[in-house]
């Protein structure tokens, strides 16, 4: 919903620490974390039961059959699921959500920079400890996302905004702002430097430009038509449809709480078509990643876009596996991320139960490691 400048992905890991205050430090030894099922990032149903073994915060082993090496760690987790750390490819974490949009407004006058990159730092913190291991940045300012990312780990990416937005004042939501001449060269350019694009793109012609110009990615996507999907099915872009962000905005202006009009209006035309065009895509087998807008609603409730997708039709398999190795790919991440296989980075995290059987388990995640480090474990204590 919001445009910007931030092109920065993240993974969320060195400027966070765990509730007691002292983040663990990555050592030599072993772990192996055993669960009753496991969903490894792309297969079509989960393992029974789930065994990850994880040595210098890498993944070496997994499954039933997977040795236990002398002297690891094991970290039984019971009736729960392990699942590759969630992405989220489309966050503000240097914007704060507020009930209050006039306050929220002069926050962002009077606030000083290190006081904004202190709050980024919390919102960090709460999405890891969601189970957002790693996260995509699309909009913020004063280099804010730059320095965050500094002083974590990320990649750049080049957005642009194709359409207008729902949160902006001075224009309509689904006009598009870039001609296919300047989309070309933005792309041809981006991906000269082996960088990933992405399209703030809620109107259909606009999207439909960003696509003919090779973009990686739509974001919104709210007014896309038929033909559009049908061009982003051929060409391999990924949509992400950041669900919960106009959910949000639902909620704000049926509890009557105070948004400008036109923002309202613009909302509200938003949500009258995005849910077609959702079913639409996932109808036609379009590439959809997960991505959910953070900061239009409260960091850390990235996860309720999960059943969201479910509630529109998508499985929730499907709806799993879109945070997952989708992502990673739409990411450039795909050898190092999104999978439970031998040689990722051990970014694992557990639900409790079968988030097949309950999407919403996804909200109640009590498990987070991140490359080897463990940054939540509400389950007692490893067995040795």
């Amino acid at each position: 919903m919001h445009k910007g400048s931030g092109l920065l992905i993240f993974s969320l890991a060195a400027v966070v620490l765990p509730a007691n205050g002292q983040a663990q430090k990555p050592t030599s030894k072993t772990y192996v974390l055993k669960a009753a099922r496991m969903f490894d990032g792309k297969s079509n149903a989960l393992a029974t039961p789930g065994l990850v073994v994880v040595t210098d915060g890498k993944i070496t082993a997994v499954g039933a059959k997977a040795a236990v090496p002398a002297g690891a760690e094991v970290i039984d987790l019971g009736d729960a699921t392990l699942l590759p750390g969630f992405i989220d490819a489309h966050t503000h974490l240097t914007m704060m959500y507020s009930d209050d949009w006039k306050q929220n407004t002069l926050d962002g006058l009077q606030k000083t920079i290190a006081e904004q990159a202190l709050d980024a730092s919390a919102n960090a913190r709460v999405t890891l400890m969601a189970g957002f291991t790693t996260v995509r940045d699309v909009g913020s300012r004063d280099y804010l996302d730059v320095g965050l990312r500094n002083a974590i780990y990320g990649a750049d990416i080049i957005k642009v905004c194709a359409t207008g937005g729902v949160l902006s004042l001075t224009d309509d939501v689904d006009t598009p702002q870039l001609t296919q001449e300047e989309l070309n060269a933005i792309v041809d350019e981006a991906h000269a430097l082996r960088r990933k694009t992405a399209a703030h793109a809620h109107g259909n012609e606009g999207a439909k430009r960003a696509i003919l110009a090779g973009i990686d990615s739509i974001e919104h996507g709210s007014f896309m038509q038929d033909e559009t999907l049908d061009l982003m099915k051929q060409r391999g872009t990924y949509l992400v449809p950041t669900l919960i962000a106009g959910d949000s905005l639902r909620e704000k202006i049926d509890k009557g709480l105070y948004l400008p009009p036109a923002i309202i209006a613009k909302t509200r035309a938003a949500l009258a078509a995005r849910s077609q065009m959702f079913q639409h895509a996932v109808a036609k087998g379009v590439k959809i990643g997960f991505g959910t807008d953070a900061a239009v609603y409260p960091h850390g409730r990235n996860a309720e876009q999960f059943h969201l997708m479910v509630d529109l039709g998508m499985k929730p398999i499907d709806a799993l596996r879109s945070a997952a190795l989708p992502d990673a790919e739409l990411l450039g991440l795909q050898d190092k991320l999104g999978t439970l296989e031998s040689g990722k980075l051990a970014d694992i995290v557990a639900v409790p139960g079968d988030p097949v059987e309950n999407i919403r388990q996804t909200e109640k995640v009590f498990f987070v490691m991140k490359e080897g480090v463990i940054h939540r474990n509400d389950r007692g204590a490893p067995q040795r």
